[in-house]
């Protein structure tokens, strides 16, 4: 005789079966929410992990660092945006104070700039990461989601780099996100105020941190919030004004010198608008890969809005930080740590729309469409971009220059010329400049000002001069074409770093003497 249990048994894996359809998809919910919680955790104690080893050396620090440590020592010292030129030194930057300000009380508890700045880095990512997880359930994405989007932020370049090294790239987007979450979270009337004054804020970290602003005024235009608007708007344009105002007074107005001079110092040429598009594809396909995959997703949660009235804050603060970041690659000095703002904005895009389907069918698989693209973008992430530098980090491997570069080579009563500026800091010396970035441009704008340095380089007055790039085709893996014109390498320098003019002037009376510590090093020639 058969037995109920003989019957039931076979009959649960028929297709079709109900008992069958739920058992698979309660199986299917549980396994691709357990690879999403793993994901998530993976990529973060990666981040963690590199973070922490990484605080007291050079991994991810290179001369753009080098800046950003010379202008907290300056502040530190008294001088809150040092001069574009004065007594053979030559100042300038385009960046925003209130990370300058931030990076040099750091150093000020801890006596130093690298690791002091690679800390207030480390924090602030985390202080980002939290931020986006809160939006993210705010706005209803499912929580096994939510964990995973957000550890997607690091499971990228611009979201590794920002989190391991030192710089102003972390500061804004804090900023503007607790602006966005400020603004949401509730409709009395201070939570506008304090959106303005974090959105005013970010605006004096970076002068590209505007898509919060933008995105709040175009959301509560649309809605016709116009009280609400007014209040957002003073507060915001109030805060600008005294932050703003007290930097310049304070810097005795070197503040907007520089700001005048060199904010656009990198954009020119008629390629740029060329440019743009084609660097926000290449680097978004090639270092944010784990937010790559998501396009489709955040694309579809545009579609379905169908009217403006139907698109979240964090849709038009998208479209703001895209329309941004392509005004920003118009710049030949825009890189993959540009591209946080967007990391983050896609995110919570992609979370938002997760938030939005409903229990039918057709929408439940579009969520686990959805969850499977997080796994595999974070998922390769992880594999790809935080675990061969963990690997690499467990063996005890170099990941950065050293940490002196050049001491045993240099002594302390010579005179030298850097085109890193970490170098001569790391001797505990000033460099000589601050930014060969902008001394290109500083040159471009103002050449009597850099005819001092080029008199000083003719008369040989530095025992050495160290590069990051050869200063000659034939000194470094840079090769000439065949007609012998330096073509390659003087890209570098026409664009980039020194300026021709100074470089020419360094070819004629110095000579390479080697190879150091990863530095190329020329003597004075005889």
């Amino acid at each position: 005789m058969t037995g109920p249990g003989d019957v039931r048994a076979p009959a649960l894996a028929e297709p079709g079966n109900p008992r069958t359809d739920e058992a698979v998809g309660s199986l299917a919910r549980r396994s691709v929410s357990a690879a999403l919680v793993a994901v998530a955790a993976a990529a973060i104690a990666a981040w963690l992990f590199l973070a922490v080893s990484h605080l007291d050396d050079r991994y991810g620090v290179l001369h753009v660092q080098g800046a950003w440590m010379g202008l907290a020592q300056e502040a530190n010292d008294g001088v809150l945006y040092p001069p574009l030129s004065e007594g053979g030194y030559y100042g300038g930057t385009r960046w925003m104070p209130l990370p300058i300000v931030l990076n040099a009380l750091a150093g000020r508890i801890t006596g130093e700039y690298l690791t002091s700045g690679k800390i207030v880095g480390l924090l602030l990512t985390s202080g980002l990461l939290v931020l986006v997880f809160m939006t993210l359930r705010r706005i209803a994405t499912p929580a096994f989601l939510a964990v995973a989007l957000t550890g997607t932020v690091v499971a990228t370049d611009p979201g590794r780099i920002a989190g391991t090294t030192l710089g102003g790239d972390v500061l804004p987007v804090v900023l503007q996100v607790g602006a966005l979450l400020a603004a949401t979270s509730t409709r009395r009337k201070h939570a506008l105020v304090v959106a303005g004054i974090l959105a005013g804020l970010a605006f004096a970290s970076k002068v590209t941190g505007v898509w919060a602003a933008l995105a709040l005024v175009t959301w509560l235009g649309v809605h016709g919030r116009w009280r609400d608007l007014a209040r957002f708007g003073g507060t915001f344009g109030a805060t600008i004004v005294v932050v703003l105002g007290a930097v310049e007074l304070i810097s005795g107005g070197r503040f907007s010198d520089n700001m005048l001079l060199l904010t656009f110092a990198g954009v020119g040429g008629g390629v740029g608008p060329i440019r743009a598009p084609n660097q926000l594809l290449y680097q978004l396909a090639n270092f944010g890969l784990a937010v790559w995959v998501l396009v489709p997703f955040v694309a579809a949660g545009f579609m379905f809005a169908r009217h403006l009235r139907g698109l979240s804050l964090y849709h038009f603060a998208l479209g703001w930080a895209l329309l941004t970041l392509l005004v920003i690659y118009t710049d030949v000095g825009a890189g993959a740590n540009q591209l946080l703002d967007v990391t983050v904005l896609t995110v919570l895009a992609a979370g938002h729309f997760a938030g939005r389907l409903d229990a039918s069918a057709s929408q439940r698989q579009i969520a686990i469409a959805l969850a499977v693209a997080v796994v595999w973008g974070t998922g390769t992430g992880v594999v790809l971009d935080l675990v061969p530098d963990v690997r690499r980090t467990v063996e005890g491997a170099q990941l950065g220059y050293p940490m002196r570069p050049l001491a045993g080579r240099i002594d302390s009563s010579e005179e030298f010329l850097s085109e890193d500026p970490y170098v001569p800091l790391s001797l505990d010396r000033k460099p000589v400049v601050l930014d060969p970035f902008m001394l290109r441009r500083l040159d471009l704008a103002d050449p009597e000002t850099v005819d001092d340095l080029i008199g000083r380089i003719e008369r040989q007055e530095f025992s050495y001069i160290a590069t990051i790039e050869p200063l000659n085709a034939e000194d470094g893996p840079v090769v000439a074409n065949d007609t012998g014109e330096q073509w390659a390498n003087d890209y570098w320098w026409d664009q980039f770093h020194f300026g021709l003019r100074v470089v020419t002037a360094m070819r004629r009376m110095y000579v390479l003497e080697g190879i150091v510590d990863e530095y190329y090093l020329y003597r004075p020639a005889p």
